[in-house]
């Protein structure tokens, strides 16, 4: 698996988590007698992916000289069948060396890391090396995979959308997640990283246009903002409602069509109230 590394300055941001771990360095500033390492994993922020980029907050002690690092799948890591020690070596052999900031004060080592395309239920491993020893320390990440569908062009009914948007927008991306076959996206339909995700669920019809599925749309952030009232979201009827039925039986029903056509019919809404609600759509390109 292809990764990317790249080391940015943490200082305040992994000495606040330095200090939350005052017991594993040692509480003697500038005279630890082992190495050691703590790292925490969070999702990356724009414009990295978030679906399967991490940021990982490394902080080392002082007595530690170097920092090694490896991200491979749970399963492969389960695979090895290392102890703790052995695991420690392949990760100085096999991983990154981390390139870090050290604090001037006690000699404590800093960064932070995006590590990219991290796909399915991932271990991050840090082996801090000093003073003739080692030390090991993990934290899970788990990616989301998408797969592309097609291409097409998304349409914007809603009077309120339009304004945001326009009346079209093209080359949207249809997408699929890979571990969860239920799971769809326009990505960027908003925006760069502002996708609309919705779900199909276990009910089918058929109209003029074929058979389709049932689709869901979970509240969720457009990522644009209202000049008076702050964030807009969207969702669909259902769940404005309080009521799966308005979706399921009521005729308010999002779908998608075997030939990956869209109609959603959604509410934007932002926090004084509804900002309308209306079919939208998405046509595959030919």
């Amino acid at each position: 698996m292809k990764r990317y590394l790249y080391v940015l300055a943490g200082l305040a941001l992994v000495a606040t988590l330095a200090s939350c771990e005052k017991d594993k360095y040692g509480s003697d500033a500038g005279n630890d007698s082992a190495p050691n390492v703590v790292l925490k994993a969070f999702e990356a922020e724009l414009p990295n992916d978030p679906d399967c980029d991490a940021l990982v907050r490394f902080a080392a002690n002082n007595a530690t000289t170097e920092v090694y690092y490896l991200a491979e799948l749970k399963s492969q890591k389960e695979e090895r069948n290392l102890s703790d020690e052995a695991y420690a070596d392949y990760v100085v052999s096999n991983g990154t060396k981390l390139t870090v900031e050290k604090n001037p004060f006690d000699g404590s080592y800093v960064a932070d890391a995006v590590i990219k395309n991290l796909y399915y239920e991932n271990i991050i491993t840090a082996v801090a090396v000093g003073k003739g020893g080692k030390a090991i320390s993990s934290v899970p990440f788990t990616g989301l995979k998408w797969n592309t569908i097609c291409t097409g062009t998304y349409t914007f009914v809603n009077s309120f959308s339009k304004g945001l948007v326009g009346a079209t927008k093209g080359d949207v991306v249809l997408q699929q997640q890979d571990a969860d076959k239920t799971q769809y996206r326009l990505k960027n339909l908003f925006g760069q990283g502002q996708h609309l995700n919705f779900f199909t669920i276990d009910k089918t019809a058929t109209d003029e246009q074929g058979k389709y599925q049932f689709v869901r749309i979970k509240a969720q952030s457009t990522g644009l903002t209202h000049s008076k009232h702050g964030a807009i979201s969207i969702r669909d009827i259902g769940y404005w409602q309080g009521d799966d039925s308005w979706v399921t039986d009521g005729g308010y029903e999002s779908r998608l069509y075997e030939d990956y056509k869209c109609t959603i019919f959604c509410q934007y809404y932002v926090s004084v109230g509804s900002a309308g609600y209306q079919k939208e759509y998405f046509v595959p390109n030919k």
